[in-house]
């Protein structure tokens, strides 16, 4: 690592941490930082982009800008076949911009909660800046290690950050901890020591201090290994992750009333010891835990229709077969169903239709490319923990964390457009 990139690494990571002390300052110096990478256009800059959107709560200025970049350089993404798509894109984020002043005028909330509800379309603009600084097929072949770097520090400063929460939380966990997984299991037996210590080390730390992970994690990470190892055809994943992904909601939307597992309720990953554990686990999480908030989402949707992004936010009022009717709080912990619920039907059918568009020709094709292992591993990844994390989450779309993943598919969309 070169002395001027450590010293502008030290100042990324100064800046991306002091955002929860300093405010408005701390906020300034970030994004400040931010505009100055994305300007370059430089590909060498994309680890730290990645540290400070991960980290800032206002990362959506950022990606305001770095759409405003690419409309500066439209002449260069019509040239790789994105000229039309960046039009209806922006066209859309314009749209959503002004609800959000719509919002802001006529209600009593801030300018960042005003664009809060709208953000899954902003969040889609690094895909067009990584088509766009990948000048050269060859560029693919960028220092990856140098992410891989960044990705181990935002996942050491994630573990302090868990037992600190006055700091600024990154979401990047959701695809650093299946990364960490695929990583050290395809590589194991060819790393480093020291990376090894580290890498296992740091998953070990995320396991105990989250109590265990997630369906959603494992599961990405194990469809992952499975890809890699050449079990599966790339191209055919995605469209069976699509099938799932809408098929799960429905299935436990149709039986949440008819099933019971309410007897696993407390059970947690670290306890399950047999397949009936991991059965009932896994229904408890579809049926009594998630099945009432889609089916909550659901319901609104069916009596509250709104064809354009609504000014008001949504309320869930979930049904337990443990509690009474009460208001959730939370998101409706699946993209489909949010999509539509904060953009209107008009424009989240239309950001989903771009969402799986990119992640289903990001993987096309993908084993026949000559590429780095680790920067075919970052692809597979970040395909199928957001597909996957899309049926019971809504992190694919959200600003501090879909910019690695987004920037990279981007980036190897234009080398297949260079190489087919």
């Amino acid at each position: 690592m070169n002395r001027n990139y450590l010293v502008l690494l030290i100042i990324t990571i100064f800046a991306s941490l002091v955002t929860a002390f300093w405010g408005i300052l701390g906020n300034a110096i970030a994004l400040s930082l931010g505009f100055w990478f994305i300007s370059t256009k430089n590909i060498k800059y994309i680890p730290l982009l990645v540290m400070i959107t991960s980290f800032l709560s206002t990362s959506y200025v950022i990606y305001i800008y770095m759409l405003y970049v690419c409309l500066r350089n439209y002449n260069v993404l019509q040239k790789k076949g994105l000229g039309n798509v960046l039009i209806v894109y922006t066209m859309m984020v314009i749209t959503v911009l002004f609800f959000a002043f719509v919002k802001l005028q006529t209600t009593d909330v801030n300018i960042g909660n005003s664009l809060k509800d709208y953000v899954f379309t902003l969040a889609l603009s690094p895909f067009f800046y990584g088509a766009l600084i990948f000048n050269k097929k060859t560029d693919f072949d960028f220092d990856w290690d140098r992410i891989f770097e960044i990705i181990l520090l935002i996942a050491i400063l994630n573990i302090l950050l868990l037992f600190n929460p006055t700091f600024v939380m990154s979401r990047l966990v959701f695809l650093i901890i299946p990364f960490l997984f695929t990583y050290i299991f395809i590589n194991f037996t060819d790393l480093s020591q020291i990376k090894k210590v580290i890498s296992a080390s740091l998953l070990l730390l995320y396991f105990l201090a989250s109590g265990g992970s997630t369906f959603t994690l494992v599961f990405s990470a194990f469809i992952s290994i499975l890809i890699i190892r050449g079990k599966f055809k790339s191209a055919i994943i995605p469209f069976l992750l699509f099938l799932v992904v809408f098929y799960v909601p429905i299935y436990a939307i149709s039986y949440s009333e008819q099933l019971d597992f309410t007897a696993f309720i407390d059970l947690e990953m670290s306890d399950i010891k047999t397949l009936d554990d991991f059965n009932g686990r896994l229904g408890m999480k579809l049926i009594e835990d998630r099945g009432p908030i889609w089916t909550s989402a659901w319901d609104y949707l069916n009596e509250n229709v709104s064809i354009l992004p609504p000014l008001d936010k949504y309320k869930l009022f979930i049904k337990s077969k443990l509690n009474t009717e009460t208001e959730w709080e939370f998101h409706s912990h699946n993209l489909v169903l949010e999509s539509f619920l904060n953009l209107g039907v008009v424009i989240g059918f239309l950001v989903l239709i771009f969402f799986f568009y990119i992640h289903f020709n990001s993987i096309k094709g993908l084993n026949k490319q000559q590429l780095k292992p680790i920067a075919k591993l970052f692809i597979i990844v970040s395909v199928v923990s957001n597909i996957v994390g899309s049926m019971s989450g809504i992190f694919p779309l959200l600003t501090d964390y879909s910019f690695l993943p987004f920037v990279v598919m981007g980036g190897y969309y234009f080398k297949r457009k260079t190489v087919f």
